[in-house]
Formats: structure tokens, C-alpha cells, sequence
């Protein structure tokens, strides 16, 4: 794109020459290499992956190198969110979490001159309708954005037609309040310098606590660490602590505290890294 400006001008110029009847002066040199008449083109910034899907949906209408609900696949998992090629099956009424991109938004008044919209949701399955009535439109309005992953909370409209699912909460799933609790004894100092190198390879927003089971404390590493909970720290993590020892706590409407039963914040140290 940085180039298109550059190489319209440049095509203009040579079908003007032609036109014209000018000759290159490297027309009259064949045995030159044919990069020496070659277009130069400027030299850009490599696009990051979340813009690069950006540009291939909207010049192709699809997603060609990746989906934007990948790198949030462990989220998802810890979540259950349920696939919208399964909400055919999915009873009437049943409530659930969905995530997706929004592909098409149609944003209709109803009688009463309330604004409401009708969401074709994109997940790495398929689509489906999300109904947003108008109560739910004007509080969650700003969060129906097509750039941005989503994740609806709602319920199966599912009457023997095409399952649908009515909205009750949508928020940006970059926005999600949860945090990354690890079960880990600090006083193994190799391993916590081996932990502390896993977790700044994957900076992010999410903040990271260890629980101690031997003496129950919970402790926060001193720099501050957050984290992006994405696959390869998954599997990382796993590899150092098992996965039974990591898990991904959410402040959710319906879902579990943040904080483990028992434990309270008065309870939280700084721990202190090896040098």
C-alpha cells in the first residue's frame, strides 16, 4: 500500500512514454540486468500479525494468515465458550458464553424508537445471529466494534429454525479481568529464575500470583510481571510446573471468585527474585 502512489506514477509514466514514442534508455541495453530498470520500492515497517488480518479481511473479505480468536485460544478453553457450530444442538434458553468477530452489523430502531442491532458473530467454526435488544444495545453499544474480538454472554434462541443467541452482556475480549494463579513452592530458587525467564517472554496485561501450598501464601513476583495468556506460555508453563499447578481465574458474572477460597489479599508478598 505505501508503494501504490508510487508505482500508479511510475505505470502512468511509461504508458505516457510509449504513447509518445520515447525509448527507455534501458530498451536499448538488453544485456543489462533487468533488475537495473527495476521500480524501487520504499522500504516499510513489517505489519504486526493483528494488522495484517485487519488488511486481508478487509481487502479479501476473509482471514487468510491466522483468525484474531487464536492467540486468545487458552482464555477461550479456560472460559468454555461454546463453538457456534454447536448451537444447533444447544437447547432452548440454554445461557452461554460465545466469542467472535463481528462480520456484518445491522443496527435497526424498534417501535418504540429504541435502538437495537442484529451481530453476524465469526468464531474458528462458523457464524451465527446475535440479537442485541435495546437494553443491552445502549449499555454495550461502544463494544461492537469489527475490529476488536468479542465475547458475548447470553442466551440459545433455538425454536427449531436457525439457532440464534440473544446478547446480555458484550465485552472486548483484550478487556477480560482475570489473572494467571500458579501453584509453585518459591523456595526452589532455579526454578523460580526459570519461571521469571517463561513469564517476561510474554509480556501483557495479565497480572501473575503464586500460591504456595506448603505454607499457603500467595506471593507476587517483585518487578510486577503481567503476562499474555497466550498458547506458548501454555505449553511453557506447563513444561516447568504440569498443568493441574496453573490456572486462569476470572472476574465474570456466574464464575468463580478471583481470589481461591480461603485466601484473602492481606495475605500477598513481594517475592524477591535470585540474582
Amino acid at each position: 500500500m505505501a508503494a501504490l502512489d508510487t508505482g500508479l506514477e511510475y505505470a502512468a509514466r511509461v504508458q505516457r512514454d510509449r504513447e509518445q514514442g520515447q525509448v527507455n534508455l534501458f530498451d536499448l541495453m538488453p544485456d543489462l540486468p533487468e533488475q537495473a530498470a527495476e521500480l524501487q520500492l520504499p522500504e516499510v515497517p513489517k505489519l504486526s500479525a493483528k494488522q495484517q488480518l485487519e488488511f486481508e479481511k478487509e481487502a479479501l473479505g476473509l482471514y487468510i494468515s491466522g483468525h484474531p480468536l487464536s492467540e486468545f485460544n487458552w482464555v477461550l478453553e479456560d472460559l468454555e465458550v461454546q463453538r457456534t457450530v454447536d448451537l444447533a444442538d444447544a437447547p432452548d434458553g440454554q445461557p452461554l458464553l460465545l466469542a467472535g468477530m463481528i462480520s456484518t452489523i445491522k443496527r435497526i430502531t424498534s417501535r418504540k424508537g429504541d435502538p437495537m442491532a442484529f451481530v453476524n458473530l465469526e468464531d474458528l467454526t462458523g457464524n451465527c445471529e446475535v440479537v442485541v435488544f435495546p437494553e443491552v444495545c445502549r449499555r454495550y453499544n461502544k463494544a461492537l466494534d469489527p475490529r476488536v474480538p468479542l465475547l458475548v454472554k447470553g442466551r440459545v434462541n433455538n425454536n427449531g429454525e436457525e439457532a440464534k443467541v440473544l446478547a446480555e452482556e458484550i465485552m472486548p475480549l483484550d478487556n477480560i479481568d482475570c489473572q494467571l494463579w500458579l501453584r509453585f513452592n518459591d523456595g526452589d530458587a532455579e526454578a523460580l529464575k526459570q519461571l521469571e525467564g517463561i513469564l517476561t517472554r510474554h509480556p501483557g496485561n495479565t497480572p501473575v500470583y503464586l500460591f504456595n501450598p506448603d505454607n499457603k501464601k500467595i506471593s507476587q513476583l517483585e518487578n510486577g510481571l503481567r503476562v499474555n495468556l497466550n498458547t506458548e506460555l501454555k505449553t511453557a508453563l506447563t513444561r516447568l510446573l504440569t498443568i493441574d499447578n496453573i490456572k486462569i481465574r476470572f472476574n465474570l458474572p456466574g464464575k468463580a471468585p478471583v481470589l481461591p477460597p480461603g485466601i484473602c489479599t492481606k495475605q500477598m508478598r513481594r517475592l524477591r527474585l535470585p540474582r
